[in-house]
Order: structure tokens, then C-alpha cells, then sequence
């Protein structure tokens, strides 16, 4: 019957069984859900129709932390779901000055 994969910023990136009916909510839930680095909103649907490669915007972000089901799409055996990262850095711990020493006393970086 075929597969759909999940590639990118899933927590489990994988393969799974399609079935009829298959969504991008029950996928998404079976990889796991984003890990904290996804732009689940970005996301990409690669699906091949009549020969042809198509693409359209997923946002799993939308759908996953907002439960918004028009974000909710039907699969088809075959789709990919590609999850891109954020272009965010994560940071843990003091964090005293930047790279170039310019953080002043009492400034975070959320501050800057």
C-alpha cells in the first residue's frame, strides 16, 4: 500500500504505514511531534501527481501546538513531509557576554 515519510526536524524522523485515511495529524503523532528547533509552519508536503512533483506548505506547527485542524491534510502513500529548522540558536546556562564582549551588566540576551 506504500509509506510516508517524515524527514527533517520530527523527534523520530521514519517511514510509516500508509492507510486509508492516513493524516498529517496521526504522522505527526506517530514521529513523535517537532523537536524544539522545527519551522513546523514551513514544512513541506512532496507528493507525486500524474508524473509530476508537487509541493505544498504544511503548518504542523499550527496543527500540533494550536490544534488548528484546517491544518489537518489527508496523506496519499508516497507523500514526504520535510520539517525544516528554525534559524534559531538555543542557548542553556549564564550566558555573561557575547562573542564580540558586548553584553553590558544585567542584560540578557533576550534583552539585546
Amino acid at each position: 500500500q506504500g509509506r510516508v515519510s517524515v524527514v527533517g526536524e520530527a523527534v523520530q524522523p521514519k517511514s510509516v504505514n500508509y492507510r486509508a485515511g492516513l493524516t498529517l495529524l496521526d504522522v505527526m503523532i506517530e514521529v513523535g511531534g517537532l523537536t524544539p528547533f522545527a519551522n513546523g509552519n514551513d514544512a513541506r508536503l512532496v507528493r507525486m501527481t500524474g508524473g509530476r512533483t508537487k509541493e505544498f506548505r504544511g503548518r504542523v506547527a499550527d496543527l500540533m501546538k494550536d490544534g488548528d485542524t484546517s491544518a489537518n491534510i489527508e496523506l496519499a502513500p508516497g507523500d514526504v513531509i520535510l520539517v525544516k529548522g528554525s534559524n534559531a540558536i538555543g542557548l542553556s546556562g549564564l550566558v555573561r557576554e557575547d562573542a564580540a564582549g558586548r553584553l553590558a551588566h544585567g542584560n540578557t540576551t533576550c534583552s539585546m
